[in-house]
């Protein structure tokens, strides 16, 4: 076979990880190939942008394409066929060909998983409250996987109308899921009448550029006996972390996700086992320490 060739599109692309985790991972299997950032700017012009990118995948001259903010719920629909989960989550991270047809899945979900469960120590609470900041694909991953194993989720978004469509399709796909729309105004007051366990930044809000961004609303503490997980990997020190560790709570950034959703996405296009501790080292090289 010739060398492989894959790549991420999205907006911005600066601050991306990928090349990095993708051609360690290549190397440490002995393959060649390569992976190249696409940039595609929001506009008039960016679904011709994607189209021709998926018409690549189609003509096997990319064997396999990423896709982040802000396309992964656009993609979907310019897609042939979604793996389940990708169509209940209602995102896609990761496009592959599958019987000569655009096929999505979404490897988020497993890799935060998988994550959030890496330390034994991380996590107090099994199959409790978690309250989900952001609304978009890698909220709607998070809220997800954490509904189908038995988490009662609360969404907060800063435009409310999209908690709710969120909310409502995540119960469409899962009815005996147990989701709720937060309201900023009456965050704190919900504290005090249900104890929340985990808390997932999945909003933009403390990456590059932005790196001082926090998306808890200001002089509101973070709720005690929580665990703060932020998805943001880069820098590995985000101002909800800091604000976390402040508080004594434990806290985790997102580079653990970053490398496995990426290992699932080599393993989907290759059929090959992906090095990890090869991911890992790459990606670490390469991340800044924090602000």
């Amino acid at each position: 076979m010739n060398a492989f060739a894959f790549g991420l599109t999205g907006y911005p692309l600066d601050h991306s990880l990928s090349p990095a985790l993708h051609r360690a991972a290549l190397a440490a299997a002995g393959v060649a190939g390569d992976y190249t950032l696409f940039p595609v700017r929001p506009g008039q012009d960016s679904e011709s942008e994607l189209q021709r990118l998926l018409g690549r995948v189609r003509a096997h001259s990319l064997h396999g394409l990423n896709v982040t903010l802000p396309y992964k719920q656009q993609i979907c629909m310019m897609l042939a066929d979604l793996t389940p989960s990708a169509a209940n989550i209602g995102a896609v991270n990761t496009v592959f060909l599958r019987s000569a047809h655009l096929a999505g899945e979404n490897t988020d979900a497993p890799a935060f998983w998988r994550d959030l469960h890496a330390d034994p120590g991380f996590l107090s609470a099994r199959g409790q409250h978690a309250l989900v900041l952001g609304a978009g694909g890698a909220a709607r991953a998070v809220a997800y996987i954490l509904a189908a194993n038995n988490w009662r989720v609360s969404i907060w978004a800063r435009r409310s109308k999209q908690s709710l469509e969120l909310v409502a399709a995540l119960q469409a796909a899962n009815p005996s899921a147990v989701l709720t729309v937060a309201q900023e105004g009456a965050l704190e007051s919900s504290f005090q009448r249900a104890r929340v366990d985990l808390i997932v930044n999945a909003t933009q809000a403390g990456m590059i550029p932005d790196a001082n961004g926090n998306p808890w609303p200001r002089g509101l503490p973070l709720p005690d006996g929580s665990a703060v997980y932020d998805l943001v990997y880069n820098p590995q020190q985000t101002a909800i972390l800091r604000q976390a560790q402040l508080q004594g709570l434990p806290a985790r950034g997102g580079i653990g996700m970053l490398v496995e959703q990426a290992a699932l996405a080599f393993e989907l296009w290759t059929g090959r086992a992906a090095d990890r501790d090869a991911m890992w080292t790459a990606a670490m090289e390469n991340l800044i320490p924090g602000i």
